[in-house]
């Protein structure tokens, strides 16, 4: 829905939590409760007719009701409302977003502070648009104050270690985890800046995702295709082609030197199951058409294992650091 909306209806259950108190604020709930309503009505709401509603609130919130230092306004999922500007560009409002910065920036005495919560950079939303539609979104994010939060590799093989839970009798998978461990430690494969033995135990956690795939999903989930967690979990725990939880039902271990860990040509073939066209819409849109390409070049006579190698050493490409983690003999 339209931002003036989904902001006129925050604003209003925010003014109907606060005490009765005085007339002055019994007036703003008034005035909020009417711009909710109209924007329910579909009637469209000027963004300086919300960002005054929100400084008056902020001022007369401040001013009545005791313990009131200010508004805090937290937009979650600023990307939905983006997403929708963007397929509905004759009644996008994204100024409404740099008319409220303009408006907190100016508050003193009764601050007002706006925190957006989103994936990616505003202009890649409004990638549907026209090139001068996207400098102007960009222009809007740059009214704000960005904080990124981008997790490091040590810390998405933390949180995966702990998310998957090995059950009993797991055939070996424990030794050969730890194996695996080792062997990527002593390829220089580990994360800098880490306790080495810590990355190294949570890397053995991961199993029965081999140790390069663990390695490189820090990179997948936070690519501009990806939203960080919730692709991992997506990853983790949905049963999608080519996923892990399709490959926990068919893999068995057992004492006869099969190792079957979830390896990055399966990968490759989740997240082109998983995102289809959308790969080459993307920042790497390029070299995953390049991967496509050479697989499709492939003789006819060739075997699983050549289409194995090549959709290894494109992950590697794709999604490795270029300097550890890269397609080599060693590594792939």
């Amino acid at each position: 829905q339209p931002l003036a909306r989904s902001l006129a209806a925050g604003l209003r259950s925010a003014a109907e939590g606060l005490p009765a108190g005085s007339a002055r604020l019994a007036g703003m709930r008034e005035r909020l409760v009417d711009l909710d309503e109209r924007g329910r009505r579909g009637e469209a709401i000027a963004s300086d007719e919300v960002a005054e509603a929100v400084v008056g609130l902020a001022e007369a919130a401040v001013a009545e009701a005791p313990g009131v230092a200010g508004v805090l306004m937290v937009y979650d999922e600023l990307g939905r409302a983006l997403e929708y500007a963007a397929m509905r560009p004759e009644a996008a409002d994204v100024g409404l977003l740099q008319t409220l910065a303009e408006a907190a920036a100016r508050s003193n005495g009764a601050p007002v502070v706006l925190v957006t919560i989103l994936h990616q950079a505003f202009q890649n939303y409004a990638a549907r648009l026209g090139m001068a539609q996207q400098r102007e979104w960009a222009k809007v994010q740059g009214r704000f104050v960005d904080v990124p939060f981008l997790q490091s590799t040590g810390e998405v093989l933390t949180l995966v270690g702990h998310a998957i839970q090995p059950g009993e009798g797991d055939g070996g998978l424990a030794e050969a985890a730890e194996a695996g461990a080792r062997r990527a430690a002593a390829l220089g494969l580990l994360p800098p800046g880490f306790d080495k033995g810590e990355v190294r135990e949570a890397l053995a956690r991961c199993a029965p995702l081999h140790p390069t795939v663990a390695l490189v999903l820090e990179r997948l989930v936070r690519g501009s295709l990806a939203q960080n967690e919730r692709s991992l979990f997506a990853f983790l725990g949905s049963r999608e082609p080519h996923g892990l939880q399709e490959h926990l039902e068919g893999a068995r271990w057992g004492a006869n030197g099969h190792l079957p860990f979830y390896r990055l040509d399966r990968l490759y073939d989740y997240v082109r199951d998983a995102l289809g066209s959308r790969l080459y819409g993307g920042a790497q849109a390029r070299r995953w058409a390049q991967v496509e390409e050479a697989l499709d070049r492939l003789p006819a006579d060739a075997g699983a294992l050549e289409a194995r190698v090549l959709k290894t050493v494109g992950m590697l490409e794709l999604l490795g650091d270029g300097r550890r983690v890269k397609a080599s003999a060693e590594v792939g």
